[in-house]
């Protein structure tokens, strides 16, 4: 099920990710359970970061340059999130349409009241200022989203100066939440951000990586002490660390990326998308929260079979991605922009490589 060419540990800690979400909302009534929201949601934030650089760092370690195609990028980020999320927008449709004709009330998770016209049309534009998800779950997506159209910008930044970067991604932690400019965008792009720099650690082994151990055991409790039910900059930080660990020490990814995880991992998206009503759904009606959860999970594993799956290892794929990067090619020309991005070794880059 899970292709050779993936990293085993990443899919192991997707894995983890989506497992502390799920098991946060099948325990949502256990105070201890808070803690798997943070670490799920900051676990997928930093793991997209590291997703989307990694070949483009990997390519520049290996030859010093890089083209970045920001029309086949676009598409391939199109393809990869919107149908999958399309047709679970149509199944939770249907699941409310369904139960409220037999007489059952929705999940808390879903829109109070029904999904209308309205909150069916801004899910499919990612649209999320005044609107009401139609389930809760759905919150991050329009982040993620939004973060893609700046993803290039950053990328370039992190290889033409990572002190610069640096800066950047200090001010937005430490300094922005202080401001008018402070937003949920802004708020939790570091994680994402900080996984461009875990790719990069990934590529360029350096000693003091032994340390990021230490710090993920220092740090998740403090971010727990600090916000127990949602990521903050310390979050992302400990969830940073725990990444960059499982790539630097060998016992670890060895457990990350046993065969059990990282089938979990692979199915992640589609497990996310749909496991939060059917979990609350279940408990509703007198299912014990370990059963709900397996529910859930197996309900992902069947979603991502008939609705995922197709846009990840078929010829549909293929098809899609050579239509729409033809599409943002001709748009490119239309525009008269350049949609090769060519990045290059920044010069601390150059010496560590040396």
């Amino acid at each position: 099920m899970v292709p050779r060419h993936r990293i085993g540990y990443i899919d192991g800690l997707r894995a983890v990710a989506v497992l502390s979400v799920a098991a946060y909302h099948a325990f949502h009534s256990t105070k201890s359970a808070s803690i798997g929201a943070p670490i799920g949601v900051g676990l997928f934030f930093v793991l997209s970061g590291f997703c989307l650089s990694y070949p483009t760092l990997f390519r520049l370690r290996e030859s010093g340059v890089a083209g970045f195609n920001v029309a086949s990028y676009a598409a391939r980020r199109l393809v990869r999130i919107v149908p999958p999320y399309y047709i679970a927008i149509a199944v939770l449709v249907a699941f409310a349409w369904t139960i409220a004709r037999l007489g059952f009330a929705l999940p808390e998770s879903m829109a109070r009241g029904g999904i209308t016209l309205p909150d069916v049309v801004h899910a499919l534009f990612f649209l999320d200022a005044h609107s009401r998800y139609i389930d809760w779950s759905f919150w991050t997506l329009p982040v993620e989203f939004r973060w893609y159209f700046i993803f290039p910008v950053a990328l370039w930044l992190w290889t033409v100066s990572p002190r610069a970067f640096a800066l950047a991604l200090f001010a937005l932690m430490f300094v922005v939440p202080l401001t008018l400019a402070a937003s949920l965008d802004l708020f939790v792009l570091p994680a994402f951000l900080l996984g461009i720099v875990a790719a990069h650690l990934r590529l360029y082994e350096r000693r003091w990586e032994r340390w990021a151990l230490p710090c993920a055991v220092v740090l998740v409790p403090l971010a727990y002490l600090q916000s127990p039910g949602f990521i903050t900059p310390v979050w992302a930080l400990a969830m940073f660390a725990v990444v960059v660990a499982a790539g630097a020490f060998k016992p670890i990814e060895a457990v990350l990326s046993f065969r059990g995880l990282t089938t979990v991992g692979f199915a992640s998206y589609s497990i996310y998308l749909i496991h939060q009503p059917v979990i609350l759904f279940c408990e509703a009606h007198g299912t014990s929260p370990w059963l709900a959860l397996a529910v859930s999970l197996l309900a992902g594993f069947a979603f991502w079979a008939a609705a995922e799956r197709p846009f990840v290892e078929t010829s549909v794929r293929v098809t899609l991605l050579k239509e729409l990067s033809s599409v943002f090619n001709r748009w490119a020309v239309w525009l008269r922009v350049d949609p090769i991005l060519g990045f290059q070794k920044s010069t601390t880059e150059k010496a560590e490589a040396a």
